[in-house]
């Protein structure tokens, strides 16, 4: 969608109204600074916005979105192309959200490890049957991938669901697939914990005295995911 073209179809529409900006972003209830940012082709308006600016306008919103007036016989034409844009740009941000998402989870997971490694230090050692970081792991990025896969929403309604929250069959398929994501995502993270704890332990290993007790330890952390994928498939044949 060509921003510089609807800015300076609005500036043209505008001053054919003797209308200043101060004037157009009263009638809108926004400031002048808005409607100069259309104009320059910074920004465009609000979607709950189009419909008034393009009354004040005399146009339709087929038009704005083209930038340009045009005859009847052309407005299925117009109206297909500008649907087909706004589907692309729809895509693009999703795609722009998708990767802001993903860096506020992998910032939100550091910020967990460093926090786990403050309060409770003795639980980051690989000698601890406790070991905190496989747990985080295993908790944390199956939840990242939800957020990803945009399935996290299904998975809160599977808890909801579950204390009586929701009912209606949409919210209990919905739960069901997310349900079944998250046991594999859990997983899935719990074999990922244990191949890295494995590889590590295994170039890193010099006492073969201690083979047996500190092999098993690298199986930690797929034995929490296994835990946890217990707890997820009781929520979900509950719902079943």
């Amino acid at each position: 969608m060509d921003q510089k073209k609807i800015g300076q179809f609005i500036a043209t529409l505008r001053k054919e109204k003797d209308l200043t900006q101060k004037q157009l972003a009263d009638m809108l209830h926004i400031t002048d600074k808005a409607v100069s940012k259309w104009e320059c082709g910074r920004s465009l308006p609000d979607n709950q916005l189009l419909k008034e600016l393009c009354s004040l306008l005399d146009i339709t919103i087929n038009e704005l979105l083209s930038g340009e007036r045009f005859s009847s016989d052309k407005y299925h034409e117009k109206a297909e192309e500008n649907i087909g844009m706004l589907i692309d740009e729809q895509s693009a941000n999703h795609k722009k959200f998708s990767v802001i998402r993903a860096l506020i989870c992998v910032f939100l997971f550091l910020c967990c490890i460093w926090i786990i490694k403050r309060v409770f230090p003795e639980f980051m050692s690989s000698h601890s049957y406790m070991n905190a970081v496989a747990l985080a792991v295993v908790i944390i990025l199956p939840l990242i991938m939800l957020v990803l896969t945009r399935r996290l929403e299904g998975f809160i309604k599977l808890l909801r669901l579950n204390i009586g929250r929701e009912q209606d069959d949409n919210s209990v398929q919905e739960a069901i697939k997310s349900a079944t994501f998250a046991i594999r995502a859990a997983l899935g993270s719990g074999a990922f914990v244990t191949m890295v704890h494995l590889i590590n332990w295994i170039s890193d290993y010099s006492n073969f005295g201690y083979f047996g007790p500190n092999l098993a330890l690298p199986f930690m952390g797929f034995f929490y995911s296994l835990i946890i994928s217990m707890l997820i498939l009781v929520l979900r044949e509950r719902i079943s």
